[in-house]
């Protein structure tokens, strides 16, 4: 038998954001020097991310519409957990349910390594801290099963100023500590998570050009022999 849910939370970056970081003073400011390109509704997409079809495929029903200023207007509701977050999941009205969308464009797992990304980037401490202030208040949850969907990008990974090959225990320490920390507010009992995207750092293009200097130069470094020298020694 299917597990139902009564809220479905999601954590992340811009893999998921639904126009919150557009809005902010930064994601203005990041927009106006070229740093940052989302589409009219503050996606960082063509037109939907996964979000979004998940949505459609629960409620039968779409946040994106054919006006940029009511996708935008529909989407706030479900950018905080609240009583205006709560949707019927289609034409079923028992099944309905809360969403609440916590991403934000450019934030990391944990803190970023170098200041100039701490000042410019969010975590996703800061996107619990959100849920937990916004948790009980209006509405109280307790009791209900909660779904949490944690999907993260690169960032959390590659601004921790640390070698690829102890990023994994990174994202593994900072995974454990947020879930602890949510199962905690809600109820072990009543948490379910699934994380995604927590890739190989080794295979990723930014190491992997760096590998391919490394090996290029080691490459460059080695001893010349000649072929006629060869021939005389053989």
């Amino acid at each position: 038998m299917a597990m139902q849910f009564r809220n479905v939370v999601v954590f992340g970056d811009s893999l998921s954001d639904i126009g919150i970081m557009a809005k902010t003073g930064m994601g203005k400011f990041a927009k106006k020097i070229g740093q940052m390109t989302v589409n009219p509704t503050g996606r960082y997409s063509d037109c939907r991310n996964w979000t979004d079809h998940m949505y459609e495929a629960a409620t039968g029903r779409s946040l994106v519409a054919g006006d940029v200023a009511a996708t935008i207007s529909a989407s706030k509701q479900h950018q905080s957990y609240s009583a205006v977050s709560k949707c019927d999941a289609g034409a079923d009205s028992a099944n309905w349910f809360r969403y609440a969308n916590y991403a934000m464009g450019g934030a990391c797992g944990g803190t970023p390594y170098a200041t100039s990304k701490r000042i410019a980037l969010s975590t996703m401490k800061d996107e619990v801290t959100a849920f937990k202030k916004d948790f009980g208040k209006g509405i109280n949850g307790k009791g209900e099963r909660f779904l949490f969907i944690v999907w993260f990008g690169a960032n959390d990974l590659y601004t921790a100023g640390l070698p690829p090959t102890q990023m994994g225990s990174v994202a593994i320490k900072i995974a454990s500590k947020r879930r602890n920390e949510i199962a905690a507010l809600v109820g072990p009992q009543y948490a379910k998570f699934v994380f995604a995207n927590l890739g190989m750092p080794l295979s990723a293009a930014r190491y992997q050009e760096k590998f391919d200097r490394q090996q290029q130069k080691s490459r460059a470094a080695e001893p010349k022999h000649s072929s006629e020298g060869y021939a005389r020694r053989t």
